[in-house]
């Protein structure tokens, strides 16, 4: 089982993997401690011999998208869906690891290389493990580092307050842990998102901001520590920042 907040409404979903040729389940948390389970889309419909799965927003636009591994007898491919940001997912058959046959047991996503955007690990049954690279696009942002020298040193309890300053205005604000979208009303269409951190290693969080040309310099990110120090910083998107001495 995996739990995810894939339509960024603050509460944690249920994807359930099956194996033996049965299809898998993915429930919706509604917010008052009951699920829905979606019967519609390929992502509970696709019948494969999967043991595991993993939600990660590989492609920074603010939504967790979801890899389904599949294995135990033979060789096959796995299953990545990219969320639609409507409540919706869309099954990627044409690049790895959708493309890659093996006896595919688990697999978690990380930052190797530290250049924002999550890359691969799945692990291979009596074969060869996969890594897989992520090439990036071209979607913002953030990655932080929290240093406590007064609480903690992790930076255990700190909240990321993200600000995005687009078209001379600023529409965005978030905290951590937490999703929403948020429509400017007059300059541009469609929602803009930030999504929810994910730590990856010891007070090391990433946030994505999704594709919105009029991000400017304005934008920003203020770190409120358990300590009750804050500590600010007003630098661009798309970037690194260390935050300690609280």
């Amino acid at each position: 089982m995996r739990l995810g907040d894939y339509n960024n409404d603050g509460f944690l979903d249920l994807f359930v993997p099956n194996e033996m040729g049965l299809k898998s389940f993915l429930y919706r948390n509604n917010g008052d401690g009951s699920f829905t389970k979606i019967t519609q889309g390929d992502v509970v419909n696709t019948v494969a011999q999967s043991l595991a799965a993993a939600w990660a927003d590989y492609d920074n636009d603010g939504f967790l998208d979801l890899l389904v591994v599949n294995g135990r007898m033979g060789f096959v491919a796995n299953h990545l869906y990219r969320n639609q940001g409507d409540g919706t997912f869309l099954r990627v058959t044409n690049i790895a690891p959708a493309t890659d046959l093996g006896t595919w047991h688990g697999a978690t996503w990380g930052d190797y290389d530290n250049d924002g955007f999550l890359d691969l690990f799945v692990a291979n049954w009596g074969s060869t493990n996969a890594l897989y690279h992520n090439d990036g696009n071209s979607n913002a942002w953030l990655k932080v580092k929290l240093r406590g020298t007064v609480s903690n040193r992790d930076g255990i309890g700190a909240k990321v307050r993200v600000k995005a300053t687009v078209w001379g205005r600023c529409p965005l604000a978030t905290s951590a842990g937490i999703r929403r979208r948020w429509r400017h009303p007059e300059q541009h269409r469609g929602p803009l998102r930030i999504g929810r951190r994910h730590q990856y290693r010891s007070g090391a969080h990433r946030v994505a901001l999704g594709h919105r040309p009029g991000i400017d310099e304005r934008s920003g990110t203020t770190i409120p520590h358990p300590s009750g120090k804050t500590a600010p910083d007003s630098r661009k998107s798309r970037r690194r920042i260390s935050a300690h001495g609280w």
